[in-house]
Order: C-alpha cells, then sequence, then structure tokens
C-alpha cells in the first residue's frame, strides 16, 4: 500500500478579524493508490505568510485519514498555512490562505485593541519579601491580549501556607517555612495556547517577635494626687523586626505623662485613680506585638488641718515666768505629721515638735511677736495657725501684792549680786534681764518704791 495523495478537505479563503481565531479548522486527507483514505500520516503544518500562529504544527491522520490545525489570524492582511507531508520520499503538500481584516492602525502598526498574544508588556512585580507568621495578600498584573479567556498560574510550588488563586490572581496566606531568594514565573495563557511569563523575585525569613522577658516586672505604681512622681523608666524589649515600637494603655490620669521614645513616666497627677491594670505594648515594624501588664493607683491628698475653730489664746509671760503650754494637734493627712513653730524663741523657752509642748524659763523680753504652728503631713501639704506670744519685763513688785515696798526690798537685798547660773539668782530680780542683779536693778526698785508696781 502506497501513500499517493494528499487533498485539501475544508477550511481555505476563511476572513476573520486580526489577532481572532479562525471559526473553522484547516482540514486535509491523506489518501493510498487506490484513493483510499490512510491513517498514522504525520502531516506538519506551518504558517509561510502573514505571521498568524497555529494551534498544532503537526497532527496525525485519524481512522477516516484526516489531520487538521486552527489559525490564529496575525496583522491585517494574508496568512498563509502550508500542510505537508514526506513520507518514502514523497513530497506532498498543499496551501491554505485566510485573510486578516481590521487589525492594523495607518501607519501600519498592530492594532493593541486587537492584539493575537497574551502580554504583561509594561507591568513589573517587585520583589516580595515575607515573615513567617505574618499573612500577607497581593494582587498580581493582569495580562492583555490574547484569544480568548486567559487562564494564570504561578511557578514553582509556593512555601507553606501561601497560596495563589489562579481567578483572581491574589497571592495570599501566612508562610510558615523561610525561603531563600527565589525567581517565580507568573504565566497567562490564552486559548491558543500562547504564553507570556512574568518573573519576580519571592523570599520568606523568620519573623522575629519582640519580647518581654519572663522576669520582666513592674511594681504596682501608688502615687499621691498632687505629688510628683519619681520618673519611672518602664522596661524594654527585646528582639522584633526593626525598631520597636511602644505604648501605654489606658489613658493616664490627668498630670502623668508617658515619653514613647524614653518609656519614661512622669508628672504630678491631679486626679485620683482606683487601682487599674496598664499595658506597656511594643510593636515591631511588621505589626508583631508583646505586652507588659502592670496596676497604677493614685490616692487621695489628704491635707492636714487645725480645724477652723481652733485658737490659741495670747500668751503672756513675765521674764521669769515657769512656763509649759501644749499646743493643738492637727487632724487628717497623708502619713505622719511633723510640727514646727516659727520664728525663733526668745531665750529660756523651748519647741519639743514632737510633744508640741511650748516650756521653759523665759529670760529675755519680747514684745508682741505673731508665731505660726504648721502641721506637715509625709507628702509635704501643710496646715498652719498663728497666736501672738509677749515676755514682759518683770516688775519691782517682786511679791505680786501689788505694791512695792519694804518686803520687796528685803527680797531683793537678798539676791543682790548674784548672777544668771548661781544657786541664789532670781530672774524676778534681774529687772533689767542683763543677766546680774546689780545695781542698774536697785534703781530701777528705788523708782518704782511706793507705786502700785
Amino acid at each position: 500500500r502506497t501513500l499517493t495523495s494528499l487533498v485539501k478537505i475544508s477550511g481555505d479563503d476563511q476572513t476573520g478579524t486580526a489577532g481572532s481565531r479562525l471559526s473553522d479548522p484547516f482540514i486535509v486527507e491523506v489518501r493510498d493508490q487506490n484513493d483510499v483514505v490512510f491513517a498514522g500520516v504525520p502531516v506538519a503544518f506551518s504558517v509561510t505568510a502573514g505571521g498568524g500562529s497555529l494551534s498544532t504544527t503537526t497532527d496525525t491522520t485519524d481512522v477516516s485519514g484526516r489531520a487538521s490545525t486552527r489559525l490564529t489570524l496575525g496583522a491585517t492582511g494574508v496568512d498563509t498555512v502550508v500542510a505537508a507531508i514526506d513520507v518514502s520520499s514523497i513530497d506532498k503538500s498543499v496551501t491554505f490562505t485566510a485573510t486578516a481584516t481590521g487589525g492594523t492602525t495607518a501607519e501600519g502598526q498592530p492594532n493593541p485593541q486587537t492584539g493575537y498574544l497574551p502580554s504583561f508588556t509594561g507591568s513589573t512585580v517587585t520583589a516580595q519579601r515575607y515573615r513567617t507568621g505574618t499573612a500577607i495578600s497581593i494582587t498580581l498584573p493582569q495580562a492583555t491580549g490574547g484569544v480568548g479567556t486567559l487562564t494564570y498560574s504561578l511557578t514553582p510550588d509556593l512555601p507553606s501556607g501561601l497560596s495563589f488563586d489562579e481567578k483572581t490572581r491574589v497571592l495570599s496566606g501566612t508562610p510558615r517555612e523561610i525561603m531563600d531568594e527565589t525567581e517565580y514565573t507568573l504565566t497567562a495563557t490564552d486559548e491558543d495556547g500562547v504564553a507570556d511569563p512574568l518573573k519576580f523575585m519571592l523570599s520568606v525569613t523568620v519573623n522575629r517577635l519582640p519580647s518581654f522577658s519572663d522576669s520582666t516586672r513592674v511594681a504596682a505604681q501608688r502615687y499621691q494626687q498632687g505629688t510628683a512622681i519619681a520618673p519611672l523608666t518602664l522596661p524594654t524589649a527585646t528582639g522584633g523586626d526593626e525598631a520597636l515600637t511602644y505604648a501605654l494603655t489606658p489613658d493616664l490620669p490627668s498630670g502623668l505623662t508617658f515619653d514613647a521614645k524614653t518609656r519614661v513616666l512622669s508628672g504630678t497627677p491631679q486626679e485620683a485613680l482606683d487601682a487599674t491594670e496598664y499595658t506597656l505594648t511594643a510593636t515591631d515594624a511588621d505589626g508583631d506585638v508583646s505586652r507588659l501588664t502592670f496596676t497604677l493607683a493614685v490616692a487621695v491628698d489628704l491635707r492636714p488641718s487645725l480645724g477652723a475653730s481652733t485658737r490659741v489664746a495670747v500668751q503672756r509671760y513675765t521674764i521669769g515666768d515657769s512656763v509649759r503650754v501644749t499646743l493643738p494637734e492637727a487632724t487628717g493627712g497623708d502619713g505622719t505629721r511633723t510640727y514646727t513653730l516659727t520664728p525663733d524663741l526668745p531665750s529660756g523657752l523651748t519647741f519639743d515638735a514632737k510633744t508640741r509642748v511650748l516650756s521653759g524659763t523665759p529670760s529675755k523680753a519680747l514684745t508682741e511677736t505673731e508665731y505660726t504652728l504648721s502641721a506637715v503631713d509625709a507628702d509635704g501639704d501643710r496646715a498652719s495657725l498663728t497666736f501672738t506670744l509677749e515676755v514682759q519685763q518683770p516688775t519691782a513688785d517682786i511679791d505680786g501684792n501689788g505694791q512695792v515696798n519694804f518686803a520687796d526690798f528685803l527680797s531683793f537685798a537678798g539676791k543682790f549680786g548674784t548672777r544668771r547660773g548661781d544657786a541664789g539668782y532670781d530672774a524676778r530680780c534681774d529687772f533689767d534681764s542683763d543677766g546680774e542683779i546689780g545695781f542698774s536693778d536697785f534703781l530701777i526698785l528705788a523708782n518704782n518704791f511706793g507705786t502700785g508696781g
């Protein structure tokens, strides 16, 4: 049996839009010397003019002796397709033609509206650098042109946790394994099987998480309303990707501030706050977070008081009097209260800050002077009370009977010549308070003798 002929069956002289696929295939039939169809013969198809593309360039005849291919037209003009067989040195061929219309501009360039090849022209994908455990989502570029609907694929296989949606072109997921920088190819394929690749690089590195160490703690912070706090530097976290940023939540009470750069909590709280849990947050460049909690409270500022109705009567003494008076006690305040009495007391009088007792024997005169008793609590709050103190010169009426007479003279004579510190010294007879009972004192006694003192 001898192959003798290659016959054109159908598909010749079709017309279509440039870049489109012809509706009918080019079909040939192979016959033997008896004009009987011949199966199993390879037929080669090739485009010899016009620049179109074929669905297949080789097809083997079927049981009916036929082979076929489909043409996607090139630019405007005539496309020529040759079908040929070459068996046992018998060279047979037939020629098909097809006309493409509407596919070029006036300048003869291919019309972009009717491109017949898929293309990513002008599209790029920057290097994709991901971290394990961090979710990603990116829509890859869309190709243009091509015949019919384009399909997309992405190769090679993606690292675990990532997937590619061929319909939406979305690359998404959360990578779970590291991967060195690898070249990936996005391919757009049309219905003729013509493809265009777009390449980009992808890598996955370990996601370094920020962390406050297990041993890191912040003690409960207890502050006092109206009292400046000692600046507190909160702990720093370690790890994470790139620089860490810090935040403290919820809002702090009025008067306190948190510096996110230095992590310093400072200020003077102006309002009370019940014990509240605060969270220090460290966040790295890709959004990973570590948290550290502690409690903060601001107690109401309790102020000391000496009472609006509390009074201290005028304290009027004479040199040589024995004095002992307990000044009022304050109430309220924070912690232990301490007391002071100002200004300085006259010689011979002292103030005990613990017992609030004013005592002693004044030895020097003092004109009426305002004194201030102050009560100060642990955080510096103060309550004050004022009163008047006077120390008078002693009169010549030594025995205090209202008359300066011979009895006073005898008392004076018995002390004459003594000095302060001597066993017999009596400040009542030291009328000029110079520390010595002498002639100047005698003159005072003489000048007042016989009077009412």
